[in-house]
């Protein structure tokens, strides 16, 4: 007779929790690229200094994910890394941040909630590119458009355009690694960075050298003297520097040679300005363009270590960038 085993009622309990908190915390971090628990630990502990409801809106996107991918029967092992999960979360956090809490709002995390899972369910049956978080962008510009048409349904309290740079390099280079999931200061940023750096320092190390090619653009404009020029790009300032960190950063996660990795820094530049002289919030849109670009290129030119994406589960490890890529 075969005995099988089976662990007790609180034992198993306690692994479902577990698995359940796994795949919440490693949903926040995915938004850095990372499928890692303490990192999201760390991001959650930021948010909630930053906002409380902030940190409330990332569980609650992330929780909703997961409960709709389970209820989907997708892969759990997709789940509990948080491939489901980042977009909604990243989702609920920016709607908190930047508009009233009413019924409108909520029926928008539910409809980020569905984009994040369909969106990373679907994709990759139509592109080898990764979804990275174009969700996010589609939604909260959506977003935009309703509260424009019908102000009286979202109500905007910060735009994404009125965060004025900080003055200094370091300041600048840690806010802006740290504005990419809405945290709110350079302090917060820096426990951002440290917590990248534990898990991947070469992930970390690029996304702040995105954020200083950006710092050095804002100081070419500068040095020009046109006060009509300082004051636009002023506005724009941590949107481009949070693109350029989160391009750089992905491109190494997608294993890219570093030529490939400071054109996909340029690109987002260019991008970045461009969506600034359109006038419109940008968000992540730049970095999300630009990085499709760079993957597609470096595939077609065969330069990159693989094709364009490899999915998590079968891409070979190396030491600068070893972690889970959202696909």
């Amino acid at each position: 007779m075969i005995h099988t085993y089976r662990l007790p009622g609180h034992r198993r309990l306690q692994a479902a929790l577990w698995g359940a908190l796994q795949s919440i915390l490693n949903g926040i971090s995915q938004i850095y690229f990372q499928a890692s628990p303490l990192t999201g630990a760390v991001l959650l502990l930021a948010l909630y200094v930053s906002k409380p409801a902030l940190a409330l809106a990332a569980v609650a996107g992330a929780v909703g994910a997961n409960l709709l991918a389970y209820a989907m029967r997708l892969p759990h092992q997709q789940i509990r890394q948080g491939v489901y999960a980042y977009n909604a979360a990243l989702s609920g956090v920016a709607l908190c941040a930047m508009y009233q809490m009413n019924m409108a709002l909520l029926v928008c995390l539910l409809v980020a909630i569905a984009a994040s899972v369909a969106g990373a369910q679907l994709l990759p049956r139509w592109s080898r590119l990764p979804l990275l978080t174009a969700p996010f962008v589609l939604i909260m510009l959506s977003a935009g458009i309703a509260e424009h048409q019908t102000g009286y349904l979202l109500r905007l309290v910060l735009s994404a355009n009125t965060v004025a740079a900080p003055t200094s390099l370091i300041e600048y280079a840690f806010y802006a690694l740290a504005r990419a999931s809405f945290i709110a200061t350079a302090p917060l940023g820096m426990l951002v960075f440290a917590a990248l750096a534990r898990q991947h320092w070469h992930q970390a190390i690029w996304a702040l050298l995105g954020t200083v090619a950006a710092w050095l653009l804002l100081a070419a404009i500068d040095a020009s003297g046109d006060a009509d020029l300082q004051q636009f790009f002023s506005l724009h300032a941590m949107g481009l520097g949070l693109n350029c960190a989160l391009a750089a950063q992905c491109l190494c996660v997608q294993q890219r040679a570093w030529q490939w990795r400071l054109a996909g820094i340029v690109l987002t530049l260019l991008l970045g300005m461009l969506c600034a002289a359109c006038g419109f919030s940008c968000f992540t849109l730049p970095f999300v363009l630009a990085c499709w670009t760079v993957l597609y290129l470096s595939a077609l030119a065969g330069l990159g270590s693989r094709s364009a994406v490899t999915p998590p589960s079968r891409r070979a490890d190396r030491p600068d960038c070893r972690k889970n890529v959202k696909t």
